[in-house]
This record gives C-alpha cells, sequence and structure tokens, in this order.
C-alpha cells in the first residue's frame, strides 16, 4: 500500500526515544505524516500541543496540514515517519508552497517596551489575543518566565542575560521573577 502513497512524501524522519517524552516538538510543516514502524503505540499533535492528540501506531497515516508537530510516547519508541514538503502539498490539484503563503501576511502591529523583573512574580506583558509572536530577552541578568503568577526561579522557563526567547501563537500574559530586584528586560510583540 505505502508504494502507491510513496508520491506524497519526500522526507523520512527517524527518532528514537530512551524513555518516555511528551510533547516532543518537530518544527515542520507538510500536510502528511505516515508511521512506517513504531516500536510502540504513540500519540501525535498538529500544530498546538493545546490541541488532542491522535493515537498513532505503526502503519497509519495522517493527512491534514500543520506547521509543526508534538510527540508523546509512554517508553523508549523507536519512529520511521514519511513526511510531505511544504512545495509538494496539493489543494484542488494546484501545487502550493507553504513557505510563500505564509512570508505573505502582514503584521498588522508591532510594539517594542522594556520592563523591570524583581523577586515577586508579576505580569511582564499582559494578555493579548491579536498577538502573532512575542521576544523577550533579558538585559540586567537571569529571569525566569511563565504563563502564570505561581511561576519561581524553581520551576519557570530560565532566560540568561543577553538571551533572548520568541514564542510564536501564545496569546496569553507572560508572568516573570527574578532572583534579584530591577532586572532590566526588553521584549518585541507583533499583532
Amino acid at each position: 500500500m505505502f508504494e502507491d502513497l510513496k508520491k506524497f512524501y519526500s522526507r523520512i524522519i527517524t527518532l528514537t526515544f530512551a524513555a518516555a517524552v511528551t510533547d516532543f516538538e518537530m518544527d515542520y510543516v507538510g500536510e502528511r505524516i505516515w508511521v512506517d514502524s513504531a516500536t510502540a503505540d504513540f500519540s501525535l499533535k498538529l500544530n498546538d500541543r493545546t490541541k488532542s492528540a491522535f493515537p498513532m501506531k505503526a502503519k497509519k497515516e495522517i493527512i491534514e496540514p500543520y506547521s509543526r508537530f508534538y510527540i508523546t510516547t509512554t517508553g523508549a519508541n523507536t519512529l520511521v515517519l514519511h513526511v510531505s514538503d511544504p512545495a509538494e502539498i496539493q489543494f484542488g490539484g494546484n501545487e502550493v508552497n507553504v513557505d510563500t503563503i505564509e512570508a505573505v501576511e502582514k503584521t498588522a502591529t508591532a510594539v517594542a517596551a522594556n520592563g523591570t523583573v524583581g523577586v515577586a512574580a508579576a505580569v511582564l506583558i499582559a494578555a493579548n489575543t491579536g498577538r502573532k509572536s512575542l521576544t523577550i530577552q533579558a538585559i540586567g541578568g537571569t529571569i525566569y518566565l511563565g504563563p502564570a503568577n505561581t511561576v519561581t526561579v524553581a520551576n519557570g522557563f530560565r532566560v540568561q542575560a543577553g538571551e533572548a526567547v520568541t514564542e510564536k501563537n501564545y496569546t496569553g500574559a507572560i508572568y516573570a521573577i527574578a532572583g534579584g530586584a530591577g532586572i532590566d528586560v526588553r521584549y518585541w510583540e507583533n499583532g
């Protein structure tokens, strides 16, 4: 059967997990994923790790456009996946390059600002349903980021002085905390 489908797939991805993994991100654009082999069943989420997962196993195919996908497996697993390239995605028989479509989209607004992070968790950047991407750079020291005011230096996402992180498609508030007072932060928000 796969010989008939081979024309839709141009890449083979082999992944080996030594232990359980949750939401392993593959930043890959396509329309089809075919599981050639899997040593154990696993689940797959398309585009957003908060969406429902598809149960997957060997010889199963999923046909749905995606810009990235996430793999969760409950134990050791070796996967061989066949995926389509963006240039090979077809809609109504016409070839479409997804990268070109995304480049046509324009950003309506951009905001650059700075803030100060201290020893108490606080909102660094307010929620914005129109946000398309957000870049945060720690200037004065290490900061820790999270989606709620429960973020701490122990559980937050660490951004060291001079480093920057970019998040696409997250529209919720960003909370921050630091190990010391008055840590300077810069951010750029596209919406």
